[in-house]
């Protein structure tokens, strides 16, 4: 029997122990991702947009009014690992219905998060994170109800801990 897909669980399925173990978890897979690849003091950190390809601070993304559209297509700098575990909607009107996560052409995870919409929290934490090693092609792509052709924003945050070469982007702690 092969590996368990990963699942979206909603934010309220989750006790706070159990969400600080989870971001735990993505934080030290990342790092130890990271350690087979480089050598020297690794830091981890909370990602940002700018980790994902957004030129901007917020995580906001256009959906083109086709119902499918490709977030994240960026390859990883090679002292660099992602684990991303969880995803919120932070829109008024939220529009996307699944998300798929993919290391190039292959899918790692297809995530179907339109029922996370009836809790008070639009937030799904994944049962387990998905890791982008060094060099790895990390895609995001989602579907959405926004087939009208005019393009919106979505207010999509990726919940992720990056793990880095010191000095990178943050300095080694003392």
């Amino acid at each position: 029997m092969g590996e368990s897909m990963v699942l979206p669980l909603p934010l309220d399925y989750f006790e706070r122990d159990e969400r600080r173990q989870l971001v735990k978890v993505a934080s030290d897979t990342a790092k130890n991702t990271l350690a087979k690849n480089i050598a020297g003091p690794i830091i981890t950190r909370s990602a940002n947009p700018g980790d994902f390809g957004i030129s901007g601070n917020t995580f906001e993304f256009t959906l083109g009014g086709t119902g499918h559209d490709t977030l994240v297509d960026r390859t990883l700098d090679d002292d660099e690992a992602i684990a991303i575990y969880g995803f919120a909607d932070l829109s008024t009107n939220p529009q996307i219905t699944r998300i798929v996560i993919k290391s190039g052409a292959e899918i790692i995870a297809d995530l179907n998060i339109e029922d996370v919409y009836a809790h008070d929290v639009p937030e799904v934490l994944l049962d387990k994170p998905i890791v982008f090693s060094p060099k790895m092609r990390m895609v995001i792509e989602c579907y959405n109800t926004n087939t009208g052709g005019t393009s919106t924003t979505e207010k999509l945050v990726i919940k992720a801990v990056v793990a880095e070469k010191a000095g990178k982007t943050v300095a080694k702690p003392y």
